[in-house]
């Protein structure tokens, strides 16, 4: 039976490397081994792969020095919590249970309990590690199913899936691509799935047809917990341009007809095409509009055989699927964005003149794999930080522009987020100046403005912030010099 939280010593992940200390506070003369395992088993040395997981997929188990006798132990049944969150047992040191976590590290081995001393080891500082929330839920499922650590009876079984189709690619495909480019093992391995934002799995990587897929919703994930069930989730940190490619394809394939339809009108402009993002929720800025409208015009202004593409909420290609209450949720969002989107198209026209709507393209409410697709297209992009930018900057080598909050934005973290993807080229974020953090929301943009202003903000200059924008759009080559040179 597991431990009441009050029993546990927590030692946070900073101090996780003083031996030392293990070795004369609590006796632990192996603790310095144990770590060493542990950054072993953190390892990637493939790519996106943690050792731990590879090991897992290919052998069943991974293998821990013990802290408390040095000898290697493997692991055997684990149990999955709601949010993936998953905790290992090592049938050879029974007191012994690890937990990994954190989706957007890639799911890295967050913590090490040893039930018998009481103790809690963080051995990676993250937010999203195992927690004492996980403890209390952890604790609940095995009074729920009689779990104890013990082996695996059960074949591994893989868990992956996330509402944030980024974080989907980024974190859960990414390393699933990589297990098929290192050669799939022929074992018994299932696969369970919560969401499926673009699309089937076996459809983005159908090398994995041997390993049958159980669609489940994340707060179903609990119950599936077993004596004997192996668990694991998938993690990955780097998208690879042949991930990109796979996803594309199975865009493509799957385009409805307006999509194709914007698809090939998007091909046939000469000029340049300016990628942009409305929101009418959190994390936006509340002049938006009056911003979209005066950049998008004097892009079109500058660039006369050139187009601007509004886009907004995407839907998930699992919309069909997902609890009532969110599909509802995300349709009202995206038909928010799209009255948003036509009154920027509706300001453009009316400063350019009625010709000019034609050259404005809104794709707000499309699937995000259409999305995606769309977004080959952009030669320049000004979009929020966050997923609305990734559609375009983690899939393509675009240049562009991104606005948020001013914390975002004195982080300046374009290069560091473009690592994250083989296809992407870093951002330029917007001088902190360029806005001010309000708490105001929108009214033309929502009737719930007050209730969806958390971290919002407000361009300070727009005649300023678009020059910035311009700019930056002539030195990448998008708007000739001679066009800016003319207004700009």
């Amino acid at each position: 039976m597991i431990p009441d939280l009050s029993d546990f010593t927590r030692i946070p992940a900073r101090r996780a490397a003083k031996f030392g200390m293990f070795k004369s506070r609590y006796g632990l003369e192996h603790w310095a081994r144990c770590h060493a395992s542990i950054e072993r088993m953190q390892a990637s040395p493939g790519g996106n792969v943690r050792r731990y997981l590879d090991d897992l997929v290919r052998h069943g188990g991974f293998e821990l020095a013990c802290p408390e006798t040095g000898r290697p132990v493997r692991s055997g049944a684990s149990v999955m919590l709601a949010d993936k969150t998953t905790v290992f047992s090592f049938p050879g040191s029974p007191g012994l249970l690890v937990a990994v976590g954190d989706l957007s590290m890639g799911f890295p081995i967050t913590a090490v309990l040893m039930t018998g001393r009481r103790l809690w080891v963080d051995v990676a500082a993250s937010h999203w590690g195992f927690a004492e929330r996980h403890l209390e839920a952890f604790r609940a499922v095995v009074a729920a199913t009689g779990w104890q650590p013990g082996p695996a009876t059960a074949p591994l079984t893989l868990v992956l899936g996330d509402p944030n189709y980024a974080h989907h690619v980024w974190n859960q495909l990414s390393g699933l691509e990589d297990l098929v480019r290192a050669g799939v093992p022929a074992g018994d391995i299932r696969l369970v799935m919560t969401h499926a934002p673009l699309g089937p799995l076996h459809t983005l990587l159908p090398e994995l047809a041997a390993w049958p897929v159980t669609a489940t919703p994340d707060y179903h994930l609990e119950a599936m917990n077993a004596p004997g069930a192996l668990f694991a989730p998938v993690g990955g940190s780097y998208i690879r341009r042949s991930l990109v490619d796979r996803l594309f394809a199975v865009a493509e394939a799957g385009a409805s007809p307006l999509c194709r339809e914007m698809d090939a009108a998007l091909a046939a402009v000469a000029g340049p095409v300016l990628w942009v993002s409305v929101r009418t929720r959190n994390r936006t800025a509340v002049n938006l509009r009056a911003m979209l409208a005066a950049l998008g015009g004097r892009f079109l202004e500058l660039a006369p055989t050139g187009a601007v593409v509004i886009d907004g909420h995407s839907l998930a290609c699992d919309l069909a699927d997902i609890h009532p209450v969110l599909r509802d949720q995300a349709l009202e969002t995206a038909a928010r964005d799209r009255v948003a989107a036509e009154a920027v198209r509706a300001d453009i026209a009316a400063a350019l003149g009625p010709q000019a709507a034609s050259r404005v393209h809104v794709a707000v409410g499309l699937t995000i794999a259409e999305s995606l697709l769309l977004g080959r297209h952009a030669d320049f992009y000004f979009c929020h930080h966050g997923t609305v930018q990734h559609k375009v900057g983690w899939f393509n080598a675009t240049p562009g522009v991104v606005h948020s909050n001013e914390y975002v934005l004195h982080e300046a973290p374009g290069e560091a987020i473009a690592r994250h993807s083989e296809a992407a080229a870093p951002a330029l974020y917007l001088p902190a100046t360029c806005v001010r953090d309000t708490t105001a929301g929108d009214a033309e943009f929502s009737v719930f403005s007050h209730l969806l202003s958390h971290d919002n903000y407000v361009f300070t200059d727009i005649p300023k912030t678009v020059g910035i924008i311009l700019r930056h759009a002539r030195a990448s080559g998008v708007i000739l010099p001679q066009a800016a040179r003319a207004g700009g």
